[in-house]
């Protein structure tokens, strides 16, 4: 059976925060499952929702806010106090430490963007994903079936999913 942490040990820690990834090393857990958006300035972050609502103490979309902005928010202390100043993580931060812990990954891609910022955002994690290791598996999925076309075109060595609520495809 293989463990996936989703969005890191998500039971534990705050959802995609470094603590959350950081738990499943104790645990044994060598696959993890992220979200990636991107930021007003071009970053790329990882965040499930689309909004910073529901687990930061901001309010607003993602592709709306700067990383910046985003960094002085705190996305630990909705889940407990204990992880108070939890900032949003990017992607470059879990590459380097899915690169350092051997770990795989299923990045499920999240973004509200269109049009040229659309395939802007697939650009950039079309070659963020060049800088993991080569022994590292990764699929890539998404609700959105057009987005998950786009993004195999570029990268045929992954695997990609569709993520579905029972829907037809």
């Amino acid at each position: 059976m293989i463990k996936i942490a989703h969005r890191g040990v998500s039971a534990q820690a705050p959802e995609n925060t470094r603590a959350a990834f950081e738990k499943m090393l104790s645990l044994d857990i060598t696959w993890l499952e992220t979200d990636i958006d991107i930021t007003s300035d071009c970053q790329l972050v990882l965040i499930h929702d689309a909004s910073v609502n529901r687990t930061s103490n901001g309010n607003g979309k993602v592709n709306r806010n700067t990383l910046q902005g985003l960094q002085k928010l705190d996305f630990g202390e909705w889940f407990s106090p204990v992880y108070q100043g939890q900032q949003i993580v990017t992607l470059d931060w879990l590459i380097d430490f899915v690169n350092l812990h051997q770990l795989n990954v299923n990045f499920e891609l999240k973004t509200d963007v269109q049009g040229e910022q659309q395939n802007f955002y697939l650009m950039r994690i079309h070659k963020a994903f060049l800088r993991l290791n080569p022994n590292c598996q990764i699929i890539v999925s998404s609700f959105n079936v057009p987005l998950l076309k786009k993004i195999s075109r570029a990268n045929a060595k992954s695997c990609h999913g569709i993520t579905s609520r029972w829907a037809n495809y």
